[in-house]
């Protein structure tokens, strides 16, 4: 399909009526009980003994040889190791090899560090990142070798474009009560208003903002454009409740528009028709209770009024499926299918691997991607704390894992080169937020 581009308007509303022809099926895979067998071993290699092994609802306790089996209902799935003495382990699970019914796996656990350890270990990885005490940090991004910060510095909102010694490069004064940065789909910074947004021009020694617009304008434009390779430019639209996504490459030489994947996330559909339907009886069965205050049209109203709670929490969770530029590739994470689907710089699908993180009840639903465009991460958080999964971007597999350990509730996480950068809001004084760093082993 062809169109030319003095047609097609910038905001690209007409854009997906031209390709809305068919739509890709999904499926489940319904998996069965399987066998977990296995032995826990310290540091040392010597097997532990009264470790608690779970998965799920399902517990076992290690022999005298570090010994433990457990049938796992549901796999892909999280395996989590306690001993009052060593570090709590938990391993991603995943299927046996073709043919088997058990699954063997071998698990190693790490000594609890005395608290003298930990504070050696935090003070050598975790530092400022820019270590201004009484400058207010509202948001910022990594930019080039250094960062740019929005922040509030004696009462003056600015930005602030500093190098990679921390140094001041520039400062442009600006409106007060910014939210936070976006960047686009073009690396473009972008500052967010509760009604407005501006472009961020930046050069070697000035800011300045322009293209001025409205935050539904913005969501229109700027926010739809979700990656740029070469001349492929990228943009999806989000169906009926957030629970589709339509992915459209436009290739801005040949002006050729493509429907590059489509994600459907037929159970919550399926889920929200349901609640729907059952809203409306349970609706007409509800008298007004001023005008009747019995027990049982009571009852009918708290079981209404828990089904629309129900609703909402549907609604509050779209589809999740980002798309990256990783190396040479373009890659979507369709977390429904359990799958990355990796094209090349021109829009061809090459290939698809599984991918099996987001079956972790702890997984933040977030991806995060390194500046380099090498590295990619998975969001988890533990009652606040947050870890990093390192997602092997080849295959899927994870190859790494970094806490971060200081800080509880960390946004705006950003990496490169061999650090993790983040924002901390302090739970007492909320007054003052500071960017950190931590290195990534």
């Amino acid at each position: 399909m062809h169109a030319d581009f003095g047609y097609i308007e910038p905001l690209m509303k007409p854009l997906y009526a031209l390709y809305l022809i068919c739509c890709c099926l999904s499926f489940t895979v319904q998996a069965q009980e399987i066998v977990v067998s296995g032995t826990v071993f310290n540091t040392g290699e010597a097997p532990v003994s009264r470790a608690t092994v779970s998965v799920e609802n399902k517990s076992a306790t290690t022999n005298s040889k570090g010994e433990f089996t457990i049938v796992c209902p549901v796999l892909p799935n999280v395996l989590t190791v306690k001993h009052h003495s060593y570090r709590l382990k938990e391993e991603f699970i995943n299927f046996p090899p073709p043919g088997q019914d058990t699954l063997f796996v071998v698990i190693h656990l790490e000594d609890k560090q005395t608290d003298l350890e930990e504070v050696i270990i935090t003070s050598s990885r975790i530092s400022w990142a820019y270590p201004k005490p009484n400058v207010h940090i509202i948001d910022f991004q990594l930019w080039n070798e250094g960062m740019l910060l929005l922040c509030k510095d004696h009462n003056e909102y600015l930005l602030r474009l500093v190098n990679e010694f921390n140094e001041p490069v520039v400062d442009l004064p600006i409106r007060k009560h910014p939210k936070s940065f976006f960047r686009d789909c073009m690396n473009g910074i972008h500052v967010y208003y509760t009604d407005s947004t501006f472009q961020v021009h930046i050069s070697a020694d000035s800011l300045s903002l322009f293209n001025g617009q409205t935050r539904k304008s913005a969501a229109e434009t700027i926010e739809s454009c979700v990656l740029s390779y070469g001349n492929i430019q990228l943009y999806q639209q989000y169906g009926s409740l957030h629970k589709t996504v339509d992915f459209v490459a436009i290739d801005t030489l040949s002006h050729q528009i493509m429907r590059l994947y489509y994600v459907s996330n037929r159970k919550y559909k399926r889920a929200l028709d349901e609640f729907q339907r059952e809203m409306q009886l349970q609706e007409r069965s509800v008298v007004d209770p001023l005008a009747d205050n019995s027990v049982d049209n009571q009852l009918k109203l708290h079981a209404l009024l828990e089904t629309q709670q129900k609703y909402l929490e549907l609604l509050n969770h779209p589809v999740y499926a980002p798309a990256f530029k990783l190396k040479d590739s373009i890659v979507i994470f369709d977390h429904l299918n359990d799958s990355a689907v990796v094209f090349t710089k021109k829009g061809r699908r090459v290939r698809s691997y599984p991918i099996i993180y987001q079956h972790h009840k702890k997984w933040d639903s977030q991806l995060i991607i390194n500046q380099e465009g090498t590295r990619i991460f998975a969001r988890f958080d533990y009652q606040g704390m947050a870890r990093l999964l390192e997602i092997d971007p080849q295959n899927g597999a994870v190859i790494g894992e970094l806490k971060l350990e200081k800080h509880i509730y960390p946004v705006s996480i950003q990496c490169r080169g061999n650090y993790v950068y983040y924002i901390f809001h302090h739970y007492i004084d909320d007054s003052i937020n500071y960017v950190y760093k931590q290195r990534i082993d």
